[in-house]
């Protein structure tokens, strides 16, 4: 085909960039009807191994695509990280105390992640369209129409409802909107390894030296191998390929008796940058993943945010076009992620500073100071939350309506996990209904239940499930909590509801008889409800 040669098509959403995050959104939109294109200017997913590490949040705002029984079948579990300072042990943290069906940091590489995402992706008919190019677009305020250059010359036109940029660090949909991306890049140069590791401490756990200034981790790897990481000072990057010499000179340094490299695989240089986009969004364009923020990889954060700014965007978008919500609920992946992206970035840069400080007394301080406070219990249980992301919340955020319940989580936070309700099976929002201790046989609990079921019936996308203490509820379909768990986790052990999003968070909390929190949401966001997607029952993603 000549090179001037040039077609025209539409879409409903068009998905610049194929790595996680924009695999992540595509599944999500063709999970729920929307019609979607993905393209991605390299010939095909990339095999290098990347960021790694799969966090417990993120694992379970996946369940509802069902690729996380995939996921945790190929990669390791890992339960723990153990942190020593200039030869000394000064923190274990217990990743098992994470408060999740998922209590541990899966170690799988982001190429993977990405194969299983393209593998469910192309399951509702949707196949990544490579060697594809954005080279410009018009808003137009109506539509977008979007120009790609194929790998053969040709150039397309499309006609998109809406585009996402998931095209990285060096975004062509950020650069095109001329959205500033401000920050900064550290002194400090890093060099990583996936390497053969023979050591007296074992395989599967995760460590972490901090050796004066020049800090070095290991991750395990599901092969067997470990993932190596070390941080250079100013100045003391030797420059050129990794090698396997320098990981075992470094290696040597930390003083593990016997320790030695013993194959020596994938590696890499790179430099931290600290860069967040001026806006996730403008008029019909959105941005996603590291084409609005990158960080960091001290907490494996990167990958797993970006991931669960396309399950933001993903439920959204789709509840505006096929569901028939305000265009300004679209308005809220900017107000909500924006706010986790800015705290992810300072809270990165603060800690990988602490990591690589190496003065003597800061040295002592820490030496002295963190076995002692890290230890403790409630250090270790907050520290968990942050790094598996449960601690993400929306405090701020326009859906949140109701108060929180004594005890429970207030709207925008996290829905606990409870264990009792069964796995995903719908794409809407699920009204959770807790009878409290009196339970369904109270009439009085009955007709509150019965009016808040028939309330969340009018909304084919809004699923409906019941906790109630066993042997008397009288309800079909109920879970059962006998030792009224569940309830407590939610403060609602008098009874109530918690309106869970799409994407796992409580949108409207209340009690019951008192419906006008929660009637206000629906008739706010959801006014069309005859044309929303129908939902099962579903899994609370908490």
């Amino acid at each position: 085909m000549s090179e001037h040669s040039s077609t025209e098509t539409g879409t409903d959403v068009l998905v610049v960039g194929a790595g996680g995050t924009g695999l992540a959104l595509a599944a999500g939109l063709a999970r729920r009807g929307v019609r979607v294109r993905v393209v991605e200017k390299a010939p095909a997913l990339s095999p290098v191994p990347k960021a790694l590490g799969v966090q417990a949040r993120t694992l379970e705002v996946l369940e509802d695509l069902g690729v996380v029984p995939r996921m945790v079948a190929e990669g390791l579990p890992m339960t723990a990280m153990h942190i020593r300072s200039e030869r000394r042990p000064v923190a274990d943290i217990d990743l098992s105390l994470i408060d999740s069906g998922y209590p541990y940091l899966l170690m799988l590489p982001q190429s993977a992640v990405e194969r299983i995402l393209a593998d469910r992706l192309a399951e509702d008919g949707v196949a990544v369209e490579h060697g594809v190019e954005l080279t410009g677009f018009t808003d137009t305020g109506a539509h977008v129409a979007a120009v790609l250059r194929h790998a053969d010359g040709r150039t397309e036109t499309v006609r998109a409802g809406w585009l996402a940029g998931a095209d990285g660090a060096h975004s062509t949909v950020r650069h095109l909107l001329g959205i500033p991306f401000e920050g900064t890049a550290l002194e400090e140069n890093f060099a990583t390894a996936d390497i053969g590791l023979d050591w007296p401490l074992g395989f599967g756990d995760g460590f972490a030296f901090l050796d004066r200034g020049r800090p070095a981790a290991f991750f395990p790897l599901p092969e067997g191998r470990y993932r190596m990481v070390i941080a250079y000072p100013p100045g003391a990057d030797p420059g050129g390929e990794v090698t396997r010499a320098e990981m075992q000179a470094q290696l040597d340094r930390l003083g593990v008796p016997g320790a030695r490299v013993t194959d020596f695989g994938w590696s890499a240089r790179f430099r931290v940058n600290q860069r967040l986009s001026a806006r996730h969004s403008a008029g019909r364009v959105f941005l996603t993943g590291d084409a609005a923020h990158i960080h960091s990889p001290v907490g494996a954060q990167g990958m797993n945010t970006g991931i669960q700014d396309a399950v933001n965007l993903a439920w959204k978008l789709a509840a505006h076009i096929t569901g028939g919500a305000p265009r300004d609920l679209l308005d809220t992946y900017h107000q909500e992620r924006g706010a986790v992206a800015r705290r992810l970035v300072a809270g990165t840069t603060r800690f990988t500073r602490l990591t690589l400080l190496h003065g003597t007394v800061t040295t002592m301080v820490r030496r002295a100071v963190a076995p002692r406070v890290l230890g403790r219990g409630p250090v270790q249980q907050r520290l968990t939350r942050a790094i598996s992301q449960l601690d993400v919340a929306y405090p701020d955020s326009a859906l949140n309506a109701g108060a929180a319940p004594s005890g429970g989580p207030a709207p925008g936070e996290r829905a606990p996990y409870t264990g009792l309700f069964g796995p995903a099976a719908g794409p809407g929002c699920t009204l959770l209904v807790f009878t409290g201790y009196r339970g369904a046989a109270d009439p009085e609990v009955r007709a509150g239940v019965g009016e808040l079921t028939a309330l969340a019936q009018a909304r084919p996308g809004v699923a409906v499930e019941v906790a109630a203490p066993e042997g008397d509820d009288g309800l079909p379909g109920v879970r059962h909590d006998a030792s009224l768990e569940a309830h407590r986790r939610f403060g609602l052990t008098a009874g109530g509801y918690a309106l869970v999003r799409p994407d796992g968070y409580i949108a409207v909390v209340g009690a019951l008889g008192d419906t006008a929190a929660l009637r206000g949401h629906l008739d706010r966001w959801f006014p069309r409800a005859a044309s929303a997607p129908t939902a099962g029952p579903r899994r609370q993603a908490g």
